[in-house]
């Protein structure tokens, strides 16, 4: 069992919860065909797929086609449950160009895009799925999407989170590299970073837990930006219901230990050679009329997180801030902290931090016999290894930022709101 037995109430409240936003590829996913369900689920899930198989196998197949059918009815499904928890919206290519010719993609080979348009249409004309249409945009094409309707997702949601990624590499990868940095995504095996990771992932492979799958370090340009450590469990809803802090490590609950304020934190230390008090969100909050401290947080990671000014309001634009209030949470910002750069990226190299940070969390986690997943910037572990975790967290922290003091939280699930508390919560950022 990898959930526990009072959040089957979530559920109804998932598979009701309407569809994700659909303005911009971070709200995808692309199916996958290496990921496999384990676990108790299986023979459910091979009932089901068994079942919609024999109700829309409208023509004469062989026993090679049947099989071939099968398989992409298993695909579907098996991704659809992964993009339903996850709340993004599953990317099927459905024109032939990505299937063949000069054009196609070799990772497609193994499937047919027109056995792919009969299953997707017939789950549409079912009432089983929302599915929309690709369109060509200026800064680039949007393929089909599909998100199931609360008919089918009922069904899903325990299929989804038995969904097992297989554990392979690469797991150290660079996105856009600047010139010279083109190496990381062949590092030789003997890479301290590479035997780190494997390190990691083989004592992880033995355990349980939701959404299983390896623990990756993804950089972009170069090592000093991005850098943190992914892995599926982490995409679990947590904000808008709490699904993943009511997962189960091993059989066990869990809870999530969490840096306070992490980004700002990390920039005082490692630029400025200074400190924070326990709450700094509730200080600069308290400059601003009061302003909740959720808003505040949204402020500073989007600041943060923003290459310029320009772009950086456009994200907090999207957030729900307005002009005025921009300028008062800056305002109030600069003042407490008035050496805080902003609007110049450092969330990227935040983030390599962190990861530098929680690698070494988990390699003593390894060590110490510890499952520690990566949240960001939090840990997940067992309930009994709370304050083992705290202390790692602190030790690396420190070592990393030259001696400096953070402080951690820790969430439990019967601190999170449960459903009936949601009703009508409409955020989506989580």
């Amino acid at each position: 069992m990898i959930l526990i037995d009072n959040t089957l109430i979530l559920k109804d409240f998932i598979a009701s919860k309407g569809f994700p936003k659909d303005d911009s590829y971070d709200n995808h996913i692309w199916f996958n065909k290496t990921n496999k369900l384990r676990g108790t689920v299986v023979k459910q899930f091979d009932a089901a797929v068994d079942h919609f198989v024999s109700i829309s196998n409208h023509k004469k197949r062989g026993p090679k086609q049947l099989k071939d059918f099968r398989f992409h009815w298993e695909v579907l499904l098996r991704s659809l449950s992964s993009a339903l928890l996850q709340r993004k919206w599953l990317v099927v290519p459905m024109t032939k160009d990505w299937y063949g010719g000069a054009e196609s993609k070799l990772w497609l080979e193994d499937y047919s895009q027109a056995l792919f348009r009969e299953i997707l249409d017939f789950m549409r004309d079912k009432d089983l799925i929302e599915l929309r249409a690709g369109k060509q945009f200026k800064s680039g094409p949007m393929v089909t999407r599909a998100y199931p309707e609360p008919s089918l997702a009922v069904d899903l949601v325990s299929f989804g989170l038995y969904v097992e990624k297989p554990f392979k590499g690469p797991y150290v990868s660079i996105k856009e590299p600047s010139e010279g940095w083109e190496h990381i995504n062949k590092l030789p095996n003997d890479h301290q970073e590479i035997k780190d990771l494997k390190k990691i992932n083989a004592f992880l492979k033995k355990h349980s837990w939701a959404c299983k799958g390896p623990i990756v370090r993804k950089y972009k340009h170069d090592i000093f930006h991005s850098g943190r450590l992914i892995t599926p469990f982490q995409n679990l809803p947590q904000t808008s219901y709490p699904l993943r802090i009511n997962t189960l490590i091993g059989g066990k609950p869990i809870a999530e230990v969490d840096f306070s304020s992490n980004h700002l934190r990390l920039q005082l230390a490692v630029l400025h050679g200074t400190t924070a008090p326990e709450d700094p969100y509730t200080e600069i909050g308290k400059l601003t009329d009061n302003l909740e401290r959720y808003w505040v947080k949204r402020f500073i990671t989007a600041a943060m997180g923003a290459s310029s000014r320009k772009k950086g309001r456009g994200a907090l634009y999207g957030l729900g801030f307005n002009e005025k209030l921009i300028d008062k949470v800056e305002e109030a910002t600069l003042q407490l902290y008035p050496d805080l750069v902003l609007y110049d990226g450092w969330g990227t190299v935040a983030q390599s931090l962190e990861g530098d940070i929680l690698k070494g969390v988990l390699l003593d986690g390894v060590d110490a016999g510890v499952v520690c997943l990566p949240i960001h910037d939090a840990i997940a572990v067992q309930q009994k290894y709370v304050d083992w975790a705290k202390e790692r967290m602190l030790h690396h922290w420190s070592e990393v930022t030259g001696g400096y003091k953070t402080y951690v939280s820790v969430t439990y699930p019967e601190d999170c709101v449960l459903p009936e508390a949601l009703e009508g919560h409409t955020d989506d950022h989580f």
